[in-house]
């Protein structure tokens, strides 16, 4: 799940990094800011909200051109880079953002890994 050489873990790396960074991130940022569900705790920010829903909506057009390529999302063999995009689009339903349908490839990646057994424990 971490890579299996030097160059492996390197992809690996940068994947899960990407997808914590440029997904998860912004999908975190959009709850937070739109959702009203940390009101009673900080000031949050409409705009800064929806611009980062904005930016999560990208990742899925990015995610869904690269797998096109790509049977996983850091190359052949599945990941922690997978289980962090595979808990960001689950999470994202909570904003209301989710596959669309013209993103085949992305769907086809989310049914394979959200069909692991891990995926439902």
């Amino acid at each position: 799940m971490l890579g299996r050489n030097a160059k492996d873990k390197a992809i690996v790396e940068m994947w899960a990094t990407r997808m914590e960074m440029n997904f998860f991130l912004p999908v975190g940022m959009a709850f937070r800011n739109i959702s009203g569900f940390f009101k009673d705790r900080e000031n949050p920010v409409k705009e800064w909200g929806e611009e980062c829903l904005k930016n999560a909506q990208k990742m899925y057009g990015f995610l869904d051109k690269h797998l096109a390529n790509s049977e996983y999302i850091a190359g052949d063999h599945f990941s922690v880079a997978d289980i962090t995009a595979l808990c960001t689009v689950d999470f994202s339903k909570v904003i209301k953002l989710g596959i669309g349908e013209d993103q085949k490839n992305l769907q086809r990646w989310y049914d394979a890994v959200s069909s692991r057994p891990s995926a439902s424990a």
